[in-house]
C-alpha cells in the first residue's frame, strides 16, 4: 500500500476512532495507506495541498469549498451533522493521486 498523508485539522471535531475507521475504509477501497498528521489549523490546508501532489485533508466544509475553488482538491467524502443538513467536514484530495482515479469513495 502507498503511504499518503492524511491531514487532520486541529479544529476538526472527530474522535480517533472515527479517524481509524474513515482511514480503514479509504485504505480498503483505495490501496492507499493514510497516515495521519494532525495540523494545527485549518487554514494550512491550502498551502499544504499547493506544495504536497499527493496529500489528502479532513476539511472543514467552508475551506472544502474555498479549496475547490482554487482547484487545490477535489471532494471525496462528506460528513454530515446528525440533523442530516449541516455539511460538518469534507476529504479532500487531488485528483491524480494514484488509487483515487477511479470512482469517487462512498
Amino acid at each position: 500500500m502507498k503511504p499518503i498523508p492524511f491531514l487532520v485539522p486541529a479544529s476538526v471535531d472527530v474522535t480517533d476512532d472515527a479517524l481509524l475507521a474513515l482511514r480503514q475504509k479509504v485504505d480498503a477501497e483505495s490501496g492507499l495507506s493514510l497516515v495521519p498528521v494532525r495540523v494545527p489549523s485549518g487554514a494550512l490546508l491550502p498551502l499544504a495541498l499547493e506544495n504536497a501532489r499527493e496529500v489528502l485533508a479532513w476539511a472543514p466544509a467552508g475551506i472544502a469549498s474555498a479549496l475547490g475553488r482554487l482547484d487545490l482538491a477535489t471532494p471525496m467524502l462528506s460528513a454530515r451533522r446528525r440533523d442530516g443538513r449541516t455539511r460538518s467536514a469534507v476529504l479532500v484530495a487531488r485528483p491524480d493521486i494514484e488509487g483515487l482515479a477511479g470512482p469517487r469513495l462512498r
